[in-house]
């Protein structure tokens, strides 16, 4: 089976080279090029241990230059060629990527780090990129045709994390990837007893599947499969390096601490007291409830983007009814999911309105125009009071009571309150404005 596996990892490769050619993403070379020079110095060890292997085994070794130093040498190459110039391989029709500028997120974050000492340390949230966007922007971003765009990450995933984790939570992400890097490497590298390196093989494509993932957080915003990525392979690692030793075995008495922790094994622990049993049995018990929950969570974050979808889709199709439907079945699924809170109230605001028209025509809809009015009025109001800084959930109400001021008695006041409050979190987008001043 090793041939054809052998084979299919060449073909993968190649397939793997041809995209990375037609898409031509500037930043891939730059991956490309911290994972040559990782793969130059691994094959300069690996080969090393290699020959003198062979020689203390007394066999010839091999001279020359090695195929690996070449395919390394070669990628670092290319890699460099194609960044700095750019060629055009193909032209394809790809959508744009645009995400802010490196010293844009950076000034973002160091705005909300001068918020004050809890957002210096913690930041703003995970998440909030986006309303720190609309807080800060550079007020030359509304004559572009992007003034209306909420950036919900900056240039990349730790950039991102200053403004949203500060500079306890940037640190502790720095901390974790050269922490991982370093262990990882170490371990790969690492004189271990016997002749046999077959271990190193075995590591080499995780550790250096790793650094490309390191690197593309420093340049790429996150998302999916870029987390996905960094701890599938920091897991694959952990298994693949690990020594296998038992409770007793190796033991790290007259060790360090640093010591214990950079020493990557694997240990098996045996308890043999009822109560250290039992406590385990809880923690194994909790950490299955746990993840059955998180499942149970996760199933219904599904369940309510399909239920948000069709309703946007009946809504699309100018049924109301069935849009209000499906969007309350989404934020019942999810019920704090502002975003979905803020498309059922747009849609009621549309039944309102049709309830004015039909009124209009000379049909008793006081009633139901009542209802949808409470309706719609509660569930903004919950959605205000859960994110009152998501000016968009202000504006939503602001229209809901500006449609009903010639109905509800100081349904005015509150528009007005509810626009200013727009204005007050966003003080750089103009539509908050524009509405105030309608």
């Amino acid at each position: 089976w090793k041939q054809w596996a052998r084979w299919a990892l060449y073909g993968s490769a190649v397939l793997f080279a041809v995209d990375i050619l037609l898409i031509n993403y500037r930043y891939s070379w730059i991956v490309l090029v911290g994972v040559s020079i990782v793969l130059f110095g691994l094959t300069f060890r690996n080969v090393g241990v290699s020959r003198r292997s062979m020689q203390n085994a007394g066999t010839t070794a091999a001279t020359g230059l090695d195929w690996r130093y070449l395919f390394a040498i070669v990628l670092l190459v290319v890699s460099i060629f194609m960044y700095m110039f750019q060629p055009t391989v193909k032209q394809l029709n790809f959508p744009a990527e645009v995400s802010p500028a490196l010293r844009t997120t950076l000034k973002i974050g160091g705005s909300v780090l001068n918020e004050g000492p809890t957002q210096s340390l913690l930041g703003s949230g995970p998440g909030t990129f986006g309303l720190n966007w609309i807080k800060y922007k550079d007020p030359q971003v509304n004559q572009t045709i992007f003034w209306g765009v909420r950036f919900n990450q900056g240039f990349s995933w730790v950039s991102t994390l200053l403004s949203t984790t500060g500079i306890l939570g940037t640190a502790a992400m720095l901390l974790f990837l050269a922490g991982a890097l370093f262990v990882f490497a170490r371990a790969l590298t690492k004189e271990r007893k016997g002749a046999d390196d077959s271990f190193l093989m075995l590591g080499v494509g995780p550790l250096v599947g790793l650094v490309a993932v390191v690197i593309a957080a420093f340049v790429y915003p996150a998302n999916f499969s870029l987390v996905l990525l960094l701890f599938l392979f920091a897991g694959i690692l952990s298994y693949v390096l690990s020594e296998k030793r038992e409770g007793g075995e190796g033991a790290t008495e007259g060790k360090g601490i640093i010591q214990f922790l950079l020493d990557f094994s694997e240990r098996h622990v045996k308890f043999d007291s009822q109560w250290t049993v039992f406590i385990s049995s809880l923690v194994v018990v909790f950490l299955l409830s746990l993840g059955i929950a998180g499942v149970y969570f996760e199933l219904n974050r599904v369940r309510a983007a399909v239920a948000a979808t069709a309703g946007v889709t009946a809504l699309n199709g100018g049924n109301t009814d069935a849009a209000a439907t499906k969007l309350e079945e989404s934020l019942l699924f999810e019920p704090r999911n502002v975003n979905y809170a803020n498309a059922l109230v747009q849609v009621r605001i549309q039944r309102v309105a049709n309830l004015i028209q039909r009124a209009a025509k000379g049909e008793n809809v006081q009633v139901e125009f009542l209802q949808e009015v409470n309706r719609a009025n509660e569930v903004i109001q919950n959605a205000v009071n859960f994110l009152p800084m998501e000016p968009n959930l202000w504006r939503t109400r602001g229209a809901l009571y500006e449609l009903i001021i010639p109905f509800i008695p100081g349904a005015e006041g509150l528009s007005f309150d509810s626009y200013r409050k727009a204005i007050e979190v966003s003080p750089l987008n103009p539509a908050a404005y524009v509405d105030f001043a309608r």
